[in-house]
C-alpha cells in the first residue's frame, strides 16, 4: 500500500516539476524569438524566468529518484514445460535464488537448493501466470484489498 502512494506521489512530482520548467522556457523562447535587436541583452525577466526553471527540474528529479527507488517488480517462473508462476524473493532463508510463488511453494532457480525441493526454475519474461492457483491467489488478494479498504 506504501509503494502505491509513494508511485501516486512521484507522478504527481514528475507532472508539476515538468509544467514548471515548461512554463519558463516557452517564455523565454518567445522573447528571445520576438527580441528585434542585434544582441541579445537578458533582462530580470529573463534572469527570473531563469531562476523558475531550477525548482522544477528539482521537483522532477526527485519524483523520478521516488520512482526509481519504489518501482515494482513481477518475477515470472517456469520449469520446463510447466505451468508460469508468478513469484516474489523469499528471504525468510539466507540461501540465494529462493523464490515464493502466488500458489504457495517456495522454489529454486539453483539446480540444488537446501532450501526446498522444488529446483531448477528459471526466471521468464512474460506479461500474466498461467498456473491456475497463482491466478485464483492474485485475483483473491485483489479483492481482499478492496473489500478492507471499504470504498463501496
Amino acid at each position: 500500500m506504501k509503494e502505491r502512494h509513494y508511485h501516486l506521489l512521484s507522478r504527481v512530482l514528475i507532472y508539476i516539476g515538468v509544467i514548471v520548467c515548461l512554463i519558463p522556457v516557452s517564455a523565454l523562447i518567445i522573447e528571445i524569438v520576438t527580441f528585434n535587436g542585434a544582441f541579445f541583452r537578458p533582462s530580470s525577466n529573463t534572469l527570473n524566468l531563469i531562476g523558475l526553471i531550477l525548482p522544477g527540474l528539482i521537483m522532477t528529479y526527485a519524483g523520478m529518484s521516488i520512482q526509481r527507488g519504489f518501482r515494482k517488480a513481477w518475477i515470472f517462473l517456469t520449469k520446463g514445460g510447466e505451468s508460469i508462476h508468478l513469484a516474489e524473493v523469499w528471504k525468510k532463508r539466507t540461501e540465494l535464488g529462493l523464490y515464493l510463488t502466488s500458489c504457495g511453494k517456495v522454489v529454486s532457480i539453483n539446480q540444488v537448493s537446501k532450501g526446498t525441493a522444488h529446483v531448477g526454475y528459471r526466471i521468464v519474461t512474460t506479461k500474466d501466470t498461467t498456473c491456475r492457483d497463482c491466478s485464483l491467489r492474485e485475483g483473491r488478494a485483489i479483492l481482499d484489498s478492496v473489500a478492507k479498504r471499504g470504498d463501496r
